[in-house]
């Protein structure tokens, strides 16, 4: 699948052929990996415009592990307010964490209202993921709400495979530093 939609990349005579292929592998397929290869093939036929629909399909795919790639997969403004509904429908934290993680990267002052209730979490990890994402979208709103965790005494996961563990704190603060110097 992957090299089918490497394919109709530089060769536009494939394109109707390969279509119903990729077309078949998302509605049939459960390899995560062989599915997004058709949706990005099927993006490449199509445009982004007419494939945006098989995009929010994988969005809202029942397999978690579907759906999180799909959200890792998919960016620009356009996924804002899907990414921001599968947030709230979603309860599986691998696709929370993930979508956390997305809507930090696309920096839109929308988005600071569906995070913020991620940062009492029960999960610390997710709060923590919660914390980057808001350091990440650099609203100034999000600075109160940092600095309340700077506190947070839970670990949220190894710096790195021989280093210390990180808090939830830590990343708060570093989050803090992402800020412009300017004050509160």
């Amino acid at each position: 699948m992957q090299a089918l939609a490497s394919r109709v990349k530089t060769d536009a005579s494939c394109h109707a052929e390969a279509l119903p292929i990729f077309q078949s592998a998302l509605a049939h397929e459960s390899d995560p990996w062989t599915i997004l290869s058709a949706a990005r093939g099927l993006e490449r036929i199509l445009g982004p415009d007419r494939a945006h629909s098989a995009w929010l399909a994988l969005l809202n795919h029942p397999n978690a592990k579907i759906a999180g790639q799909a959200v890792l997969t998919v960016a620009g403004p356009r996924f804002v307010l899907p990414l921001i509904e599968l947030l709230r429908q979603r309860t599986e934290p691998s696709v929370q964490q993930k979508a956390i993680r997305a809507l930090g990267r696309l920096k839109d002052p929308a988005i600071f209202p569906a995070l913020v209730p991620f940062l009492s979490d029960p999960n610390p990890e997710l709060r923590a993921h919660t914390v980057e994402a808001l350091g990440d979208l650099g609203d100034a709103r999000a600075r109160p709400h940092l600095q309340a965790l700077l506190a947070d005494p839970a670990d949220a996961w190894p710096e790195d495979n021989h280093g210390p563990m990180l808090r939830v704190s830590d990343i708060a603060r570093r989050a803090l530093t992402r800020f412009s110097t300017s004050p509160p």
